[in-house]
């Protein structure tokens, strides 16, 4: 997992230097990267980084989803999924929720805009693994 979390942190690296010269090309890029940077950091249990690496990506994702809503907005809805893992895994129940919600909110949309594309998906915010604390609402109260 350390190689890995070397590799990532170095693409990251790249596609923020790439991205700060042709936004349009590298910013999705470079989201994903952000996005597979927080997951490995989770992994490794240094969750506080990988909090403020996923806001990021989230950032970006909400940025890129304003503009051009078809292709991003399921990817803004699956960086604040898993943000919202990373800050109950934080005890931050509170923004957790928000994180939740606001992911939930966005696959309804999706699902209403196009079934056929993202009923199996909107399943991953609200049972799949990795997930509970959409089933534990009453928890962050």
């Amino acid at each position: 997992m350390r190689e890995a979390l070397k590799v990532v942190r170095e693409a990251v690296g790249l596609y923020r230097d790439l991205a700060e010269v042709t936004p349009t090309a590298y910013t999705p890029d470079l989201a994903m990267s952000l996005g597979n940077l927080a997951n490995i950091l989770s992994g490794l249990g240094r969750s506080a980084e990988a909090q403020e690496v996923s806001q990021e990506a989230v950032g970006l994702y909400r940025n890129l989803a304003e503009v051009t809503p078809t292709a991003y907005t399921p990817k803004l809805a699956m960086s604040l999924s898993n943000l919202a893992t990373i800050l109950s895994g934080l005890g931050r129940s509170g923004e957790a929720l928000e994180a939740a919600q606001e992911a939930t909110g966005l696959y309804r949309e999706l699902v209403e805009d196009s079934p056929a594309a993202y009923i199996p998906r909107s399943g991953d915010v609200v049972g799949q693994p990795g997930h509970h604390f959409v089933g534990r609402v009453g928890a962050f109260g």
